[in-house]
């Protein structure tokens, strides 16, 4: 099933008027990569604006459930309006190409932004497009289809070869950010939070500017804060140990990638 871009407004808009609760005092942005705590910041924002009753929203979730995928949506200029309302947006993996595009909007918007080492994010993307992660789109739907194309694709990869054609993804979803960034935003890395989630999560609050409350924090903080005791190869919740690509590639892989994306590596402190 292909899905013009042109339903992509109208799903949004029905979506927003569903969730619209008690609004917060500006539109406030919540960026995570793919494969960098993505997952765990959406949970969060899902379960702490519910039980606050914040008006809020992850655009991509809610066109993904619906079979729309990013490609029918990135682009789309027309969503610039709808996030002027006063919403806590997240669920984003990625800064939208719509958003890229017209940064200027956006400087004087709270936003925060969490990024990983993608030589860690694409071993996290092997063992998740291949092995956990749920296509809970209908079938036979652009999402859904696209799901299962990346795991046809790279079937019969070894992680080498998938990391070697794959991290530069996560190195372009990096690039947008540090181009994204403005002095309202707030740039933080997986590595630096994974094990001390709470100070994150109440920085996270303090610099969007919405209320903290202690009781519904606990509740989003038990939520997400997994540490598993091993990997878990077939679970959505791996490994969250930084540098895990060390163990994962080998040495001329590592090497390679290190080469090829030295100067991003080295921007973000990952050299």
């Amino acid at each position: 099933m292909s899905v013009n871009n042109s339903v992509c407004v109208p799903v949004i808009r029905e979506a927003m008027n569903e969730a619209r609760r008690v609004p917060t005092r500006q539109p406030v942005f919540a960026f995570g990569m793919h494969k960098g705590g993505s997952t765990m910041l959406a949970d969060f924002f899902n379960i702490y604006a519910k039980l606050l009753n914040l008006s809020a929203i992850s655009i991509s979730d809610t066109l993904f459930y619906k079979g729309i995928g990013d490609e029918a949506y990135r682009n789309d200029d027309r969503i610039c309006d709808l996030l002027d309302d006063k919403f806590v947006y997240y669920g984003f993996r990625y800064i939208p190409d719509f958003m890229l595009a017209n940064k200027a909007r956006y400087l004087n918007r709270k936003a925060i932004m969490l990024v990983r080492d993608p030589r860690d994010c694409v071993v996290s993307a092997y063992y998740s497009f291949l092995k956990s992660h749920r296509v809970v789109s209908e079938s036979g739907t652009d999402a859904a289809l696209s799901i299962q194309k990346e795991r046809d694709e790279h079937a019969q990869s070894s992680i080498d070869d998938y990391a070697l054609s794959e991290t530069i993804r996560f190195v372009e979803e990096m690039c947008d950010y540090a181009y994204f960034m403005h002095e309202n935003a707030r740039l933080f890395r997986y590595e630096d939070i994974i094990f001390n989630k709470r100070t994150f999560f109440t920085e996270v609050i303090n610099h969007l500017g919405l209320p903290l409350v202690e009781s519904a924090f606990e509740q989003a903080l038990k939520r997400v804060d997994v540490l598993p005791d091993k990997e878990q190869a077939d679970k959505h919740i791996r490994s969250v140990k930084p540098g895990n690509h060390l163990e994962k590639l080998s040495k001329e892989t590592v090497s390679e990638l290190n080469r090829k994306f030295s100067d991003v590596l080295s921007l973000f402190g990952y050299a």
